[in-house]
């Protein structure tokens, strides 16, 4: 009886002994199996993740000046390579992900000692940069939507403030005059600011009349010569004045500053594009004629308000002049606000109960008593007399701006401050109301924005931009065409467990277009 009780438990444990054997293999293989898909997808894991710290390493490598004077957000891809080049910005790239994958000296050092594996190790098989956007591309978008980008990020309350200090040229407009009646004016001055336009933009190198830089020619303005020599005392061998003498103080020290038109990105004509990745940016009404004008006024210069450490001193007289000199450019504007002074102060001057009209009309009447050729002489003495005041007149509210005072946009008896007999210089009396030179500045730059395009000024902008970037030590051949904005990079890697991976991933300071 024991013996068969023996014979039975030795052939129980034979039976599972056969079934462990049986299962063994199942289960190694499903252990496997999990294990290898689990190394897998480390790997793939490790794919983005290394993707992401190269990605976004390139990005921490933006242009620091940029940064610091006009808060931009880009990468140069000159690096210290001297020219910009987007295999430039590939090396990097390289750089980084080697450095996370095939690792360094030291971590290849460390796994020999310990005589470790890595098991989702990956190693780099190629890189590419298949789509960038450089910030010259899409026309202008680029800049302005990280200008933009740029005004949202501040506080509020600051922004809020400055667009109240930036639109107070407007508001004056806009609003009610000195005696307290409605006015609207804007949409006047911007017709009569297109009818003149033509004067000053003909020719991009002329200021008016087909006459160089700051200067008119006497001999060929015959209408002028009479009124204009006599009274400023103009030497007729040269023929020559310059409106900066009539406006300017003598003390007054005007920049010199100059730069090579070929040498600055609306000027050269082998401008770095990239694929131009999707800009979804489009610009209000708000941003181009509010933010827009805040942006400029915060990190430009002009007349006695210069940027630090710039190039030009008057960049924002830059971007209505267009001209390559700090005193072409300052020239052009004060043109454009004896103009537009001119016409105002000569409609008020019309008037017969104006100061001026109440000059005029007596002599007018009289000549009217003469047969015959009296009236028609009468309106000619008119016009040329109410010219003539208009011409004093707005000299003297150029000048009195030109030496920081405050000239009212609508003329009234109360800020009229000439006569026949003031001269063509120095500043005749002082205004208590109205805007300042910052103010018409303003006005001139939203008078352009609604007959011409922010996108130009925009690239007028990006000159300035390099100009004083480029006084920065380190950064003399600084291009803003070769900076990047965004870009797409697919790296395909090699992996331990003989999978090969590709990945693409889109990296920008903004989040990507759709």
């Amino acid at each position: 009886m024991s013996r068969n009780k023996a014979a039975f438990n030795t052939k129980v444990s034979a039976s599972l002994t056969i079934y462990m054997a049986l299962m063994l293999p199942i289960l190694l293989s499903l252990v496997l199996a999990l294990f290898t898909g689990a190394r897998i997808r480390a790997e793939k894991m490790k794919v983005e993740i290394v993707t992401d710290i190269a990605g976004n390493a390139v990005l921490g490598e933006y242009n620091r000046p940029l940064r610091q004077q006009y808060g931009l957000l880009m990468v140069d891809t000159a690096y210290d390579k001297g020219s910009p080049a987007l295999s430039n910005m590939t090396e990097r790239l390289d750089y980084y992900l080697s450095a996370n994958t095939d690792g360094n000296t030291i971590s290849q050092i460390g796994e020999f000692l310990l005589n470790t594996s890595n098991f989702s190790e990956l190693s780099l098989a190629d890189v590419s940069v298949p789509e960038y956007t450089f910030a010259g591309d899409n026309g202008s978008a680029v800049v302005q939507r990280q200008i933009f980008s740029y005004l949202e990020a501040e506080p509020l309350e600051g922004l809020l403030g400055s667009a109240e200090e930036a639109t107070s040229g407007k508001a004056d407009i806009e609003g009610q005059g000195a005696g307290g009646e409605d006015i609207s004016f804007f949409e006047n001055v911007v017709g009569v600011f297109e009818k003149i336009s033509a004067l000053f933009t003909d020719n991009s190198d002329q200021d008016l009349g087909g006459h160089t830089e700051d200067e008119v020619d006497l001999e060929d303005a015959r209408q002028t010569q009479e009124t204009i020599s006599d009274i400023a005392g103009q030497d007729d061998q040269t023929k020559k004045f310059s409106i900066l003498d009539l406006v300017i103080p003598e003390s007054e020290t005007v920049s010199d500053a100059s730069f090579d038109t070929g040498s600055v990105y609306t000027g050269r004509s082998n401008c770095l594009q990239g694929t131009g990745l999707s800009d979804n940016f489009d610009a209000n009404v708000f941003e181009n004629f509010g933010l827009f004008n805040i942006y400029l006024f915060e990190k430009f210069g002009y007349y006695k308000h210069p940027k630090e450490n710039s190039h030009l001193q008057y960049q924002v007289e830059y971007l209505i002049g267009k001209k390559n000199t700090d005193k072409g450019n300052l020239a052009a504007v004060v043109w454009w606000l004896f103009a537009i002074r001119c016409v105002i102060d000569y409609v008020y001057a019309f008037r017969p109960d104006s100061k001026p009209g109440l000059v005029v009309t007596p002599i007018t009447e009289a000549l009217c008593l003469i047969p015959v050729i009296g009236v028609t002489l009468a309106e000619l003495v008119k016009l040329f007399l109410t010219a003539v005041y208009a011409f004093i007149e707005g000299r003297n509210d150029v000048a009195m701006l030109m030496s920081g005072g405050k000239v009212p946009i609508i003329k009234t008896d109360d800020s009229w401050k000439t006569d026949l007999l003031s001269g063509l210089h120095g500043v005749t009396g002082s205004n208590s109301y109205g805007p300042d030179y910052k103010g018409y500045l303003l006005i001139l730059m939203l008078l352009h924005e609604a007959i011409g395009s922010v996108d130009e000024e925009t690239k007028r902008m990006m000159d300035i931009m390099e100009l004083d970037i480029r006084k920065v030590p380190g950064y003399s051949n600084f291009r803003i065409d070769g900076c990047i904005d965004c870009y797409k990079v697919t790296v395909t890697y090699d992996g331990e467990s003989g999978h090969s991976y590709e990945f693409t991933r889109f990296f920008g300071y903004e989040e990507a277009p759709r």
